[in-house]
């Protein structure tokens, strides 16, 4: 019984020490893709402006940003700044107030231009819009992506989900797109805010967003399990060769 004790021991030290690491896991963060940190803005346009289109931006993706705002009525909308990092529309009146935002790398105010080259979203889950709102009337955002079709043309899918009222984000499942999706390549990102009443909808930040990956060992902590597994393999068949003598 002694001898089987001391063995059992040996076997379970040298486990141990195979396995010394495996509390030491490689954790891949989440991938993100970001599409806007509003770090660089600019000088809004006059409230008279209903288009406002920006290239050479740093923190977009593309490069570029788009913008267009319209009403059913002569609401003043205010594009905005403040504070740094954000980007706002300000409706004085209203209920039916709309902000468009697009990105697809060109700053000429059509949303018929596309990525050049197209981006790889496959691996992200969401795309999530950070934001704060104002209006009584919150309104919705309608997202629209579009990707490249099996013909090389266009293939179109949206989804709408509510506004927040106050700050929060907004998460568009990739997964519940309605239309034909294609992730391995994005052509154009399309960002409705609409039927919001008068009030300030201030945007914070705009990314893909992926799921954190499952915690996997390290290659060293593989590589040192495996030894000490084959360490007691080893020593129990010397044991029994030894009595066995």
């Amino acid at each position: 019984m002694a001898l089987r004790r001391d063995k059992m021991g040996l076997v379970l030290k040298v486990l141990l020490l195979g396995l010394a690491g495996v509390g030491q896991q490689a954790v891949v963060e989440g991938a993100t893709l970001l599409v806007d940190d509003f770090s660089s803005v600019g000088t809004p346009p006059p409230a008279s402006t209903n288009t406002w289109n920006q290239g050479s931006l740093t923190g977009v993706l593309g490069g570029s940003r788009e913008q267009s705002k319209t009403s059913t009525n002569a609401a003043t909308r205010v594009w905005s700044n403040t504070p740094a990092g954000t980007l706002s529309l300000t409706a004085s009146t209203g209920t039916s107030n709309v902000w468009n935002l697009w990105y697809d790398g060109t700053s000429n105010g059509s949303q018929s231009n596309i990525f050049n080259p197209t981006f790889d979203i496959s691996s992200f889950q969401t795309l999530d819009i950070a934001l704060t709102q104002t209006a009584t009337t919150t309104g919705n955002i309608q997202l629209t992506l579009v990707t490249t079709s099996p013909s090389n043309s266009n293939w179109t899918s949206t989804q709408q989900l509510n506004m927040p009222s106050g700050s929060g984000t907004v998460s568009f499942a990739l997964s519940q797109m309605t239309g034909n999706f294609n992730p391995y390549s994005l052509r154009r990102i399309l960002l409705k805010f609409q039927s919001f009443s008068a009030g300030k909808v201030t945007l914070d930040n705009i990314a893909f967003f992926g799921a954190d990956p499952p915690v996997v060992p390290e290659p060293t902590t593989l590589a040192l399990a495996s030894t000490g597994v084959v360490a007691a393999c080893a020593l129990g068949f010397r044991r029994r060769r030894q009595r066995q003598a």
